[in-house]
């Protein structure tokens, strides 16, 4: 892969986020990263994904700057471990912005650009188990089910303009928002885990670039799991 072909990576100061500009980069791309805090990515943008005209701005603002980015990987996400009976409409409006509405808005505009423009592309959603299979914190596994629901419907729309969308559905990573899990809980998620383990940010990062590669260029709208066989 050569450096015209170029990512635009949200969430990038992340841990899963920071993998997946690491790994992109050993495989040749060039890397531009979205967060609210500096990333380690060859190019960044501060961005409030809170605020979804932020989000609808940042892809004029990337590529007004930098040409058409091939890729975009949506891996911003909030997740506090807010189980229901504190759960309260200011956490639900931010979660729901960050992990669900900011994707939207974002794929909209990385849609549009790449069509107008008449060029392939590839878009990777980072959603979670909990979209699956839920979660006590009600507010997430909605979130990251709806980005599932948009994923899947999404991929099968554009597919025929040659702009692949896919996701990755993380189980439990052991990065700092993982740790934010009550200790009991995580006792409970290892103990059923087939692997035995919590999983490490560049597996998830590895299956993103995957995805974004040639080698899965005839998947559109699939959730792949890295979640260790936890169901």
């Amino acid at each position: 892969m050569g450096d015209e072909q170029t990512a635009l990576v949200t969430g990038a100061a992340g841990g899963i986020g920071q993998a997946i500009v690491a790994v992109l980069r050993a495989k040749g791309w060039r890397t531009i990263g979205a967060d609210l805090h500096e990333s380690s990515a060859d190019a960044h943008y501060s961005v409030d994904l809170r605020h979804p005209e932020q989000a609808a701005a940042l892809i004029d603002e990337v590529t007004s700057q930098n040409g058409f980015p091939r890729a975009l990987v949506n891996a911003a996400g909030i997740y506090r471990a807010v189980h229901l009976p504190e759960t309260d409409a200011a956490y639900i409006d931010e979660v729901m912005a960050v992990n669900l509405v900011a994707p939207l808005v974002l794929c909209r505009e990385f849609v549009g650009s790449h069509i107008a423009g008449g060029s392939e592309a590839s878009i990777v959603n980072v959603a979670s188990v909990s979209g699956r299979m839920g979660s006590p914190d009600p507010s997430y596994a909605a979130s990251k089910g709806g980005l599932i629901a948009m994923t899947k419907g999404l991929g099968r729309a554009y597919a025929s303009h040659g702009i692949r969308i896919n996701a990755v559905a993380p189980g439990v990573i052991d990065t700092d928002m993982a740790r934010l899990i009550p200790a009991e809980r995580r006792e409970q998620y290892l103990s059923t885990i087939p692997s035995g383990r919590f999983g490490a940010a560049h597996e998830v990062a590895a299956t993103v670039a995957f995805l974004l590669g040639d080698e899965s260029s005839y998947m559109a709208g699939t959730v792949l799991d890295v979640n260790g066989g936890l169901w």
